[in-house]
């Protein structure tokens, strides 16, 4: 009886002995293989973190701090937190891709990173609150290399007050077109309202006027459209010839006394 009762102890010793030591999983360290990160506006970053030795976290707490009071990341009950999370990570802060709790390894991603993320990530997790911390570095996108760098200065010059130019030249065509077909229009009518006192057209008054100049004979009676005939205008030219001659003069009966009374 004895011994089956110290065989039975011993085996039970021997099964606690077998046991995992409560205390082993305090001995882990959280690993952060890069101190400094750097990373340009726009792009996504990658800040690794993983449990060593390797183990499951699962069942584990962990969380990303920025500057040791925004919440990045938040994993707590199996499921990550984005109650705790900050604003300014939500839908931009999860696990890396590369990430695996069963594994320890729960990298932190930040997609389209801005200036506001720049400063110290910590890592943090187990029953220990281990930790490791990440200095992410934003930079500013470069411009290209044959982009040259242009300063404008403000100009001196004051600004001219008068008017462009186009309009100066149409002002200057209206000044002058309006007058021109005032003129032509008055003179239109004028030529219109003698034509009609007189019933002939521009061309024939033209035409008779001519006639009379050169001819010398008498002018056309208003509203006549043929010229005069040459027997009427050469009988017109006798009268004019006949009226400029001068008929000889009867010597007077003085006169010829006076010339005799010489003789004697």
């Amino acid at each position: 009886m004895k011994l089956n009762v110290v065989v039975l102890l011993s085996g039970l010793s021997v099964c606690l002995s077998g046991q995992s030591d409560p205390k082993q999983n305090e001995n882990y360290r959280i690993i952060c293989p890069k101190s400094r990160v750097e990373a340009t506006v726009g792009e996504d970053v990658t800040l690794d973190c993983y449990f060593n030795p390797q183990q499951d976290v699962t069942k584990e707490l962990f969380e990303w701090k920025f500057n040791k009071k925004e919440r990045a990341l938040v994993y707590r009950s199996r499921n990550f937190s984005t109650v705790d999370q900050a604003e300014k990570f939500r839908n931009r802060a999860s696990l890396g891709s590369n990430g695996s709790l069963t594994e320890g390894k729960i990298p932190l991603i930040i997609t389209n990173v801005r200036e506001a993320d720049q400063g110290t990530y910590s890592c943090s997790g187990g029953r220990e609150r281990k930790s490791c911390k990440i200095q992410l570095i934003i930079e500013l996108p470069k411009e290209p290399a044959d982009k040259k760098e242009v300063v404008q200065f403000p100009s001196t010059t004051p600004k001219s007050t008068d008017p462009p130019k186009n309009n100066m030249l149409t002002i200057a065509g209206l000044a002058v077109g309006i007058p021109t077909v005032l003129i032509a229009a008055a003179s239109a009518a004028i030529l219109w309202h003698y034509c009609r006192k007189t019933n002939t057209t521009p061309a024939q008054n033209d035409t008779a006027l001519t006639e009379r100049l050169t001819s010398g004979g008498e002018p056309m009676p208003s509203g006549s459209q043929t010229p005069p005939s040459p027997e009427r205008t050469g009988t017109a030219e006798r009268r004019r010839v006949k009226k400029t001659m001068k008929k000889p003069e009867t010597p007077r009966l003085e006169d010829m006394e006076n010339t005799t009374d010489c003789s004697n």
